[in-house]
């Protein structure tokens, strides 16, 4: 049954029709409009987004077959055997030859941001409550600047992070599988699946809980993740009711099996038959208006921006807290630093903060205590009476942001900012940023295990680069 030009559920039994060919463009805008002015769509690509898209090599961006041929010939010889899935292929070269598979990947998938069509762009300019993406190319990095509208675009790796961020300031862009900071560890072959599903997967959570509370439109996927599915359903068995009342999503795909189309329209997802560029060139257009209002309310529904903040006034509005939790494991707080939960450890002694400059890396192993190292050392900058901000990764800060807050900054000052690798590929700019403020310090904290990702090119050498260890 086809209604509104937007392919329909039939019950079973009632027989079943494809999608028009050419769907009714009114019907979809009008379903899109509601969500789309309160800024509560969410969108979802999958490798069809960007597959054909100019990249930095180039080349195009290649589709998964011919992705599979290129690793092929890093890892075998002869032609390439079509019985071999691009998964297998790609375990194998990652067994084999690690640092070609990366060069490999970082070429063919850094998108060319020059080459970027205002279709395209119109999606990262779209006001989507969020985004996740199974790419791991830099599409949102790529395009994030010239994109319409002025919020910002944060791309967020999910093998980086612990929990999605809920800020709406900027449009976090959650890579699932990683993204090429994190290749060849990015989640492609069928073992490095098979680890994800032995542990918790905040990302995939959230994004089956915006799917019961929000309209999603999917593009470039025929939704064949397991992770997404098997959320799903514990979604399901956990509240069976509550996935009934799921709002209708759109999936975007120009071709779609007629059976998979009937099985996703039983779970109020539809089919639009229209590719990425059609559906932004005749839907998003049209949208137009109602995008301009749902920015304005995604801005007005987090205008307290708390994201860089002064160490004076964080000092200044914190009060002792009786029911804090930092003593059982909870994150540090501004009003533990007044007690005595946090007290100073002898190591920090022998960190010269005061009159330092350049960068210091913070680092530890989880729950040995990076962010309240970072707070202390803030405090003593504070008090040395240099000019001491503070941020956090958890914020959703994006390195454009930090940035650009630095530029207006001179002299003897110091920003700290803990969580520091959820900053994303921007975090080594910001550094290279700073090397030319001759007095500026620069404090990052993170995991340990995280380093070798968010600054690939990281070497304590002097002085000026400073890594500590917190024991």
């Amino acid at each position: 049954m086809v209604a509104d030009g937007l392919l329909l559920a039939n019950r079973p039994g009632s027989g079943y029709t494809s999608a028009m060919s050419d769907p009714d463009i009114d019907a979809i805008v009008d379903r899109l409009a509601g969500p789309t002015c309160r800024g509560d769509l969410v969108l979802f690509t999958g490798a069809g987004f960007t597959a054909g898209l100019s990249n930095i090599s180039g080349t195009m961006v290649p589709s998964a077959i011919e992705l599979r041929d290129l690793i092929w010939s890093l890892a075998f010889t002869g032609t390439p055997d079509d019985s071999s899935t691009l998964q297998e292929v790609f375990d194998v070269a990652l067994r084999e030859c690690p640092d070609d598979l990366s060069a490999l990947l970082r070429s063919r998938l850094s998108i060319d941001a020059s080459a970027l069509t205002p279709a395209m762009l119109r999606w990262l300019g779209f006001p989507w409550k969020r985004a996740y993406s199974l790419n791991i190319d830099d599409f949102a990095l790529a395009g994030a600047a010239t994109a319409p509208g002025d919020r910002e675009i944060t791309p967020l790796s999910a093998l980086r992070i612990d929990a999605p961020p809920d800020s709406m300031r900027a449009l976090a862009w959650l890579h699932l599988n990683g993204d090429l900071a994190d290749v060849p560890n990015v989640t492609f072959s069928e073992m490095q699946y098979a680890n994800r599903s032995t542990r918790e997967d905040v990302l995939f959570s959230r994004l089956v809980s915006d799917l019961t509370v929000s309209p999603v439109v999917f593009v470039g996927s025929s939704l064949r993740e397991p992770q997404l599915w098997r959320y799903l359903e514990l979604r399901r068995l956990h509240d069976p009711a509550e996935l009934d009342l799921q709002p209708t999503s759109f999936l975007v795909a120009p071709s779609l099996s007629q059976a998979r189309a009937a099985m996703l329209s039983g779970m109020n997802i539809e089919w639009v038959q229209l590719d990425a560029t059609e559906f932004s060139d005749r839907v998003l257009v049209g949208l137009k208006s109602e995008a301009d209002t749902g920015r304005r309310v995604l801005s007005a529904a987090d205008t307290s921006d708390t994201a860089i903040a002064n160490v004076t006034d964080l000092l200044g509005a914190a009060k002792p807290d009786p029911t804090s939790r930092y003593l059982e494991g909870a994150q540090p707080q501004w009003s533990d630093l007044l007690g005595d939960r946090t007290l100073g450890r002898p190591f920090e002694v022998q960190i010269p903060v005061e009159q330092a400059a350049g960068t210091l890396l913070v680092i530890g192993t989880a729950g040995e205590g990076v962010s309240t190292t970072l707070m202390r050392l803030a405090a003593r900058l504070n008090a040395a009476g240099r000019e001491t901000l503070w941020c956090s990764g958890r914020d959703l800060l994006s390195a454009q942001r930090v940035r650009a807050v630095v530029r207006t900054k001179g002299g003897d000052f110091a920003l700290l900012v803990d969580d520091a690798d959820m900053i994303g590929p921007q975090l080594e700019q910001l550094v290279r940023d700073l090397r030319g403020e001759p007095k500026a310090l620069l404090v990052l904290g993170m995991r340990s295990a995280r380093v070798d990702n968010a600054l690939p090119d990281w070497a304590p050498e002097d002085a000026r680069s400073r890594e500590i260890v917190v024991p």
